[in-house]
């Protein structure tokens, strides 16, 4: 783009971990940094002075790009961190999650006496919740929330014990909604064990004892839409899931396993992909050879987040008429009235 006299390039690139994070089809992701050098090079010989990446690039991606030079500003996103980064050569910003805060970037262009050119960054980061919405688009929020509230008010359960959806809890740990959900999901299904990953749960929000679980509650904690599928894995597929579903765990990933009917004792000090001390089924030692059926979402199911193994598992009940992941844990918890999920050792260290 041309501004005032000056040519700025801006491109936009994702990490390869999209691949597993993300249904991509047949699309085929590019590493980061031949993307970036194929589209810098074609960039400056349009003549651009400065070059923009938009990313949605991991946390250790973002400063290896940064640390090459090879953009003047990487405004990136993905692993959800706020901060702001300016070295001299390249300026570095992400704005967190969740509309919280908005970091404006400001750069001043000029050419010196010589006709050089040079810029500079300014960042100037934003509370959002300091901010009203203007009267039209307040307006138009306050006719969205009339339809809705109705709906999404209607309370269907209460928690009798704290339920935490944070991502260091959800993503790292054992978590009490982790269970009560996969124990929805395993219950709809009749199967041996259920699923589902601490990635499609996203809230981040405490629940304290004693609070009125509503429609909107479960809708917010799981936005995806995703249905459950029953499939029939072995024990050694299983154990190969669950070293996956563990081996990110110091990143927070999204992968992270939460369970019902099984139980898995894990070393996160051990090298990935061999960090599974044990493993029990009903209070069974997991039998490698055998096979279990287990509810799982269809995201994970179709290899999501790095579990490719479970592409290989036969499909005992496909998504067509399928139970959406989100009508399973309501109906559990109207049945109940009153749940009350706790931590049981189902993932020990």
């Amino acid at each position: 783009v041309d501004i005032d006299g000056f040519k700025i390039g801006i491109f936009g690139l994702t990490t390869e971990e999209t691949e597993a994070k993300s249904s991509v089809g047949d699309l085929d992701i590019t590493d980061y940094r031949v993307a970036t050098e194929r589209h810098v090079a074609a960039l400056r010989a349009q003549g651009a002075q400065l070059i923009i990446a938009l990313g949605h690039l991991t946390f250790a991606e973002d400063w290896a790009l940064v640390r090459t030079g090879l953009v003047d500003v990487l405004i990136s996103g993905d692993d959800h961190n706020q901060l702001t980064f300016w070295n001299g050569r390249t300026a570095l910003m992400e704005s967190g999650e969740q509309g919280e805060v908005v970091t404006a970037l400001d750069i001043t262009l000029r050419l010196d006496d010589r006709g050089d050119f040079h810029w500079s960054p300014a960042f100037r980061v934003i509370d959002s919740s300091a901010y009203q919405a203007t009267p039209a688009v307040g307006a138009a929020i306050a006719v969205l929330q009339s339809k809705l509230s109705s709906e999404l008010a209607e309370v269907i359960g209460v928690t009798a014990t704290q339920l935490n959806t944070t991502r260091p809890v959800i993503r790292a740990q054992e978590a009490a909604f982790g269970n009560l959900l996969t124990d929805a999901m395993r219950a709809a299904m009749g199967t041996d064990i259920a699923m589902t990953a601490g990635g499609s749960i996203r809230a981040q929000k405490v629940y304290a004892p004693g609070t009125e679980l509503t429609l909107g509650d479960v809708l917010a904690e799981l936005p995806f839409g995703n249905r459950i599928m029953v499939l029939e894995v072995t024990g050694a597929q299983l154990l190969e899931a669950l070293e996956n579903g563990f081996s990110q765990v110091e990143n927070n990933a999204g992968r992270f396993p939460h369970v019902s009917g099984m139980a898995a004792a894990v070393d996160f000090s051990a090298a990935p992909f061999s960090r599974v001390v044990s493993v029990t089924v009903g209070g069974v030692a997991l039998d490698q050879g055998a096979t279990y059926t287990v509810a799982i979402d269809e995201y994970l199911a179709g290899g999501g987040d790095g579990y490719d193994v479970l592409k290989a598992a036969r499909v005992r009940a496909d998504v067509s008429g399928a139970t959406l992941v989100t009508n399973a844990l309501i109906d559990y918890i109207r049945a109940a009235g009153t749940v009350a999920p706790v931590l049981e050792g189902r993932i020990s260290q």
